[in-house]
């Protein structure tokens, strides 16, 4: 089972959600993420850093937290248990939906992606 973390309305909360990571960090070893939402004059804006490895070598330490700001985040581990794709399967996604950011991320995998997507939007 990957590892999950989301926060809302922390000051902090990449911070928090590196913190997070570097304790679920027995959760999954090959990729790590955080995105964070910032709401500003009325816009919401995501901000996101994610990559293969260990959580200590996507994130080297907590300068590297630079631009991820917000009160909102979302942060996972990779554990997978299919095919690794490579950066790209990291959590969390992010999409688009009426001009905002939705930021999910999930265990498992999600074999009817294209039909669930579709529906959804």
């Amino acid at each position: 089972m990957c590892g999950i973390f989301g926060i809302f309305g922390a000051d902090n909360a990449a911070l928090y959600s590196y913190l997070a990571l570097i304790g679920l960090q027995h959760r999954g070893q090959e990729g790590a993420g955080i995105t964070t939402i910032e709401e500003r004059d009325g816009q919401s804006r995501s901000h996101s850093k994610k990559g293969q490895g260990l959580v200590q070598e996507v994130f080297q330490n907590e300068d590297s937290l630079h631009g991820l700001e917000g009160r909102i985040a979302v942060a996972a581990n990779r554990y997978s248990t299919v095919k690794f794709f490579g950066e790209s399967s990291v959590q969390p996604l992010v999409f688009s939906m009426f001009g905002k950011p939705l930021v999910t991320a999930h265990n498992g995998n999600i074999p009817n992606y294209w039909p669930v997507r579709r529906k959804l939007e």
